[in-house]
């Protein structure tokens, strides 16, 4: 009935036209406004859509549009002939119809182009816009609202090597059966429990599949933490309402049916619940700028195994739903927090103060209280001011926004050329988009390097400006190279009020190195102590000399786990002579306890 009513109307503004005509106008006017529905009917469920903004939205005055224009053109094509008394062409009285075709398609341009500057233009609504984000900034402290980096949760897989890992799994399923007739949909990051999971629902791979199957066999999940781990495919589920269905099985045909075409739907993400179920959720949304200034209300979350549909409002999601805010909406909202700060007039004019995203791309991380938000990197609009000037967190939930000012810090691009500088040696070697974290309590990036081909090499962790590349071969590495620089280069390394760390005086017990890829890590266990100690000679140079028996002082940070890695190491039988710069180092760590990961 929605596509059939739309047709209709459409149409009608077609035929009405023909009225026009001197002779039959009736009878033409039944057989346009006929086949013109019919026509749009079939459009409008080809391409469904929904009636939100002025005057119905964009796409209802579009298809108007083309209306009048196609009535214009074959009017006027066919309402011309050649007199061959006179001996020239001349216009049909049918040509009246292209005429007022016409009209109406410039009218009709002409009030969509009003409507739009009166409702929406930034030169009228800059404030309009910038308040979408402006009342609701709150100065942030980053080492506060940003939990410090674990290296048990660290997102370090990123979205190429989870995709290649998916593929990998679906063409392996049940001998390849599964890779023949399915494919992957998009993914998305996501929390699962307490782990971060790239998931992506298995999708058909053309008509002939869907006709065959009538569902997908369910899902596809990577952990975004641990590379070393095979993916997780769910081949127990019979999805049947999906991106790739067609006809009524159609995802987005079966959600605008479901629900009034004037509630406006859009972004949806595939997610998982607590038990595995998954899920796609749309945001539910409302205009408060014109044909602009999306505003989410809630969400819609569909079950595509069963179609069932079920809306919430943004204080009753449910706890697994991550974001309703879509990315792209984020983005502009930061855009035009950053545009508008002083006018829409500076903002093309001078452009004092203005700032803008540094990416369109934006990243979710995840806070202290465990809410993801969108982050992104500010910096001036001005070409000779690249570094940043703040990091914005906006809650993908509530789009409540925090800023944090980072004067000095630099920007994505400069992080990633930063990386590939110290990985310039290895020719296909290439670093991920950068995430950000709290490490030690202080802004820096975490970024992946992997080969062209999405295999992981190794782990940078990179300073807010850029001047200090850790590598690792995984986190623990790269965070004791970070620490080590950082304290040699006479920087301060702010703890939380719950961490301590420890200084053990012992016999060592057991010492043994372990060699990977060229890479020494030396391994023991002291007395008195159960757990076992790691370290490498970037830490001391008496670690490679250590034997079993001599009594050694460490220094570590005291966690829960079972391989704790050392940031000090004296071995008490060997009298080393250190470098003043080392010593300055070891002075300045010893007054400063660290932060321990979460």
């Amino acid at each position: 009935m929605y596509f059939l009513v739309l047709g209709a109307l459409i149409g009608l503004f077609g035929a009405f036209q023909m009225l026009l005509r001197p002779r039959g106008s009736i009878r033409s006017f039944i057989i346009w406004w006929a086949v013109t529905a019919l026509f749009w009917t079939f459009a409008c469920w080809l391409f469904p859509f929904q009636l939100v903004g002025p005057l119905g939205g964009f796409t209802l005055q579009i298809m108007l549009l083309v209306q009048f224009g196609f009535v214009a053109v074959f009017s006027g094509a066919t309402g011309v002939i050649f007199d061959q008394e006179l001996g020239y062409w001349k216009a049909r009285p049918w040509y009246a119809t292209a005429n007022s075709a016409f009209y109406g398609f410039a009218g009709l341009a002409a009030l969509m182009l009003a409507t739009w500057f009166f409702t929406t233009s930034g030169m009228l609504h800059s404030d309009d816009y910038r308040v979408l984000v402006g009342e609701s900034v709150k100065q942030g402290e980053w080492d506060k609202d940003v939990s410090v980096i674990d290296p048990a949760h660290l997102r370090q897989v990123p979205i190429e090597m989870a995709k290649w890992k998916g593929n990998k799994a679906l063409s392996q399923a049940k001998g390849g059966a599964l890779g023949s007739r399915f494919t992957i949909g998009e993914y998305t990051i996501q929390r699962f429990g307490t782990e971060l999971v790239w998931a992506a629902p298995i999708e058909f791979q053309g008509f002939s599949a869907w006709q065959a199957a009538g569902f997908t066999p369910g899902y596809v999940m990577v952990s975004a933490e641990d590379p070393d781990r095979d993916p997780v495919l769910v081949s127990d589920r019979e999805l049947k309402y999906v991106d790739s269905a067609y006809f009524g099985d159609n995802l987005w045909r079966h959600v605008v049916t479901g629900n009034s075409a004037l509630d406006g739907l859009t972004d949806p993400t595939f997610e998982l619940d607590d038990e595995g179920n998954p899920f796609y959720v749309y945001t539910r949304y409302g205009l408060t700028v014109g044909y602009g200034g999306l505003d989410p209300v809630g969400a819609l979350i569909v079950n595509p195994e069963t179609g069932e549909m079920s809306e919430y409002g943004v204080d009753d999601l449910p706890a697994w739903v991550d974001r309703i805010m879509p990315e792209a909406e984020a983005y502009k909202r930061m855009r035009w927090y950053g545009k508008y700060g002083e006018g829409w007039w500076n903002s093309v004019w001078g452009e004092n103060g203005v700032v803008t995203p540094t990416d369109d791309d934006l990243t979710l991380v995840w806070t202290d209280d465990g809410r993801a938000c969108w982050f992104t990197g500010m910096t001036s609009t001005k070409s000779t001011d690249q570094a940043l000037t703040a990091v914005i967190l906006m809650d993908s939930r509530t789009g409540a926004v925090r800023e944090y000012r980072v004067e000095g810090a630099a920007d994505e691009a400069d992080v990633m050329g930063a990386v590939r500088s110290a990985v310039s040696n290895f020719s296909d070697w290439v670093p991920t988009p950068p995430i950000p974290e709290n490490v030690y309590g202080k802004l820096a990036w975490i970024v992946p390097v992997v080969t062209t081909a999405g295999v992981p090499q190794r782990i940078a962790i990179v300073s807010a400006d850029a001047s200090n590349v850790a590598l690792g071969e995984n986190v623990r590495q790269a965070l004791a190279e970070y620490r080590r620089k950082t304290v040699e280069d006479g920087g301060r390394v702010v703890a939380e009020d719950s961490a301590t760390e420890a200084r053990v005086v012992a016999a060592v017990e057991r010492f043994a190195a372990d060699v990977s890829a060229g890479n020494t890590v030396y391994l023991f266990t002291v007395a008195g102590n159960e757990r076992v100690f790691s370290g490498t000679s970037d830490v001391s140079a008496e670690l490679p000399l250590t034997r079993a028996g001599d009594t050694v002082t460490i220094g570590f940070l005291e966690t829960e786990e079972t391989v704790v890695q050392v940031d000090r190491f004296d071995n008490m039988a060997i009298d080393t002579r250190v470098s003043e710069a080392q010593s300055r180092a070891s002075e300045i760590a010893a007054e400063q306890p660290l932060a321990a990961p979460r």
